[in-house]
């Protein structure tokens, strides 16, 4: 009987060794990643699999789209209008060859994709009547920000390259959905992710070590500053400005 009291107590301490490890993962921001994130360089190739009303007879390699996901929860009501700013901010100094984008993620699209200078005075537009309220769906903004770019990939014939840019000051409604979707898109399109976590560290499911870009700040103050490095950097594909016709 003694035998198997020490077996049930080594089972336990081991569990909660376990246990521990995770939780001290999640706090120290360190990414919790199972997912084979192996791009599937087939369904890239195939990407962005949908038609275009009208392809551009002359796509520019070189052109940057950014997606930016704007974060219009409720938690955000303190820190909503510093935000709007720096949004605006940021847009305004994105090189004016850039096509912009922005969906807020409960107000759903605020600026379809378009030459920024053209975008901004939307942008600001929209940003004035947005209110900061309810939950933070981030899967369904995420989906619609990647949908948003496979539509203008189709009218760019998938040349350019692609970024998604995320702010957030919180857990996603939906984690664990939400780390299925991000997988989804880094393993079947040429799509990167970047997120600026606002006042809530490391520990979140978009921070997937190597595979997206992650940028914890402590204040909104800084997001401007954030966004536009992280918009800076390409660090999962080169634009795509050419393809091998022998492929």
């Amino acid at each position: 009987m003694k035998n198997i009291g020490i077996f049930i107590v080594i089972g336990v301490t081991v569990v909660a060794l376990i246990a521990w490890e995770e939780i001290a993962g999640s706090l120290d921001g360190t990414p919790q990643v199972t997912a084979d994130l192996t791009p599937s360089w087939e369904a890239v190739a195939a990407w962005p699999g949908v038609e275009a009303d009208t392809a551009a007879a002359d796509p520019e390699p070189d052109r940057a789209t950014t997606v930016l996901v704007f974060d219009d929860s409720g938690s955000m009501s303190a820190r909503i209008e510093a935000a709007k700013a720096a949004a605006l901010d940021f847009a305004g100094k994105l090189p004016e060859t850039t096509y912009f984008g922005a969906i807020g993620i409960n107000s759903g699209v605020l600026v379809e994709p378009m030459p920024v200078a053209e975008a901004l005075p939307v942008l600001a537009e929209a940003l004035a009547a947005l209110r900061a309220d309810g939950g933070t769906p981030l899967t369904s903004a995420v989906r619609a920000a990647h949908d948003m770019l496979r539509v203008e990939a189709a009218q760019q014939r998938g040349f350019g390259t692609y970024q998604i840019l995320v702010t957030t000051d919180g857990e996603a409604d939906d984690p664990g959905r939400l780390s299925e979707e991000v997988v989804g898109i880094l393993t079947s399109s040429p799509v990167s992710i970047a997120t600026i976590g606002i006042g809530i560290g490391s520990g979140h499911p978009l921070n997937l070590g190597g595979e997206t870009r992650y940028v914890a700040i402590a204040d909104v103050a800084d997001l401007a500053t954030a966004l536009e490095e992280v918009a800076a950097e390409q660090t999962r594909f080169d634009p795509i400005t050419a393809f091998d016709e022998e492929g």
